[in-house]
């Protein structure tokens, strides 16, 4: 039993690490289950979907009208668009590409969130049970389960805000330029994501420990 102590006193980032992504494994067994048919979409997807296919073939990035004219990617941003792209380019189907896309973007973002919690609180207890709790989120599970924005934006922005957190903690300007960038990519795919921007300007003005000057440049 010392032993055992001993070596998880000795390992204890690299234990935690490995159960967090045996969890974010899961999940994605979770969404396969959720899928037995297919992942949902709706004429959203479509759109995205058929921009990625007309960017690959080269007609542009956008829709093709039925007389025949383009219409550039109508009302939403460019990015998930331009991530499908990347499997259209590979020649794979684009429904099954959308699923596993996300199924990535589920695993990151549970990885993600749960080293975050031990790195800020050191706490193994702590970073498994979030990642348990994010793992069998019913709404999490129904979000990724669509070929839609949400889940992209949602890893951009998490991403974004523990940056900041350890930007907060340790003064990191790379982690300060770095939740600057996924915050903007986060508004990249979903305009609601400026909202993570709002975030991270106010955690710098209410939490930042420079003068309040200096704090509101920052910000």
């Amino acid at each position: 039993m010392n032993k055992l102590r001993e070596f998880f006193d000795h390992h204890q980032q690299t234990v935690t690490i490995v159960l967090i992504v045996l969890i974010a494994g899961y999940a994605v067994y979770e969404l396969k289950l959720a899928t037995l048919y297919g992942p949902a979409f709706g004429s959203d997807s479509v759109t995205y979907m058929t921009s990625a296919r007309n960017l690959v073939a080269g007609n542009g990035f956008g829709l093709i009208n039925p007389d025949g004219s383009f219409r550039f990617l109508p009302y939403a941003p460019p990015l998930y668009p331009l991530v499908l792209s990347i499997p259209a380019v590979l020649g794979l189907d684009q429904v099954v590409a959308g699923f596993w896309v996300n199924a990535v973007l589920f695993m990151a973002t549970i990885t993600m969130l749960g080293w975050g919690m031990w790195y800020l609180m050191r706490s193994t207890l702590a970073a498994v049970l979030l990642a348990l709790l994010l793992a069998f989120s019913s709404v999490l599970i129904e979000m990724h389960i669509w070929i839609m924005t949400d889940a992209l934006c949602l890893t951009m922005g998490m991403g974004s805000l523990l940056l900041m957190l350890i930007y907060l903690k340790t003064r990191s300007k790379k982690a300060f330029f770095w939740s600057a960038a996924l915050a903007g990519l986060g508004v990249l795919t979903r305009y609601a994501g400026v909202g993570y921007c709002i975030a991270g300007a106010l955690a710098v003005i209410l939490l930042g420990s420079q003068a309040p000057k200096k704090r509101v440049v920052a910000g």
